[in-house]
């Protein structure tokens, strides 16, 4: 059995995503663009001004730590995003494929 997957996603998110994975690998950015522009709320990125007393050694560790947390964050959310969108595309497509059974059954009992 042969199922043909649909993607299920507005146009313009879709032609967003396409142009930036035919350039390669998507970058953190622009996974943060694609899932704004598909109405998903993006953690904040860290603020840069120091919080602690400490070094400027200490401060630049500490924003990168939360750089890093905040790229994890965003990796995890893109992820779960694609999934989803890939879940609802099976689902489109197995429906139309059941409806389409179900049109040829019909057709065949009325001739």
């Amino acid at each position: 059995m042969r199922v043909q997957i649909t993607v299920a996603a507005s146009f313009s998110a879709c032609k967003l995503e396409r142009a930036l994975q035919e350039k390669g690998m998507l970058t953190i950015d622009q996974k943060a663009a694609i899932l704004r522009k598909a109405g998903i709320t993006v953690p904040a990125f860290p603020d840069r001004s120091p919080r602690s007393q400490g070094s400027a050694d200490d401060a630049e560790a500490a924003l990168a730590a939360a750089v890093h947390r905040w790229s994890e964050a965003i990796d995890v959310l893109y992820v779960q995003y694609a999934a989803a969108r890939a879940a609802r595309s099976l689902r489109d497509a197995e429906q139309a494929h059941q409806l389409d059974a179900l049109r040829r059954a019909a057709d065949r009992s009325s001739a």
